[in-house]
């Protein structure tokens, strides 16, 4: 993750999905002085926020049907 920040000089994440919730479990600060609130351990909405939105892009048909049918899409 630290390479990546170095390539790119951009925050990294790394994400996990649980069920109905993403999870950052960690994060590498960019070169930036915009920071965002997605801290390590803090979830969010499967379907809240870019990496939320990138792990279910490779989510199988039957995962997000699940997911449809289980979680309250809530802003």
């Amino acid at each position: 993750m630290r390479e990546v920040r170095a390539a790119t000089g951009e925050l990294v994440l790394l994400t996990w999905r649980w069920g109905g919730t993403v999870v950052c479990v960690e994060r590498v600060e960019g070169a930036d002085l915009i920071r965002i609130s997605y801290d390590r351990g803090q979830t969010h909405g499967a379907h809240a926020g870019a990496s939320a939105k990138i792990l279910l892009a490779f989510a199988t048909a039957d995962e997000i049907d699940v997911l449809l049918r289980s979680a309250p899409l809530t802003r």
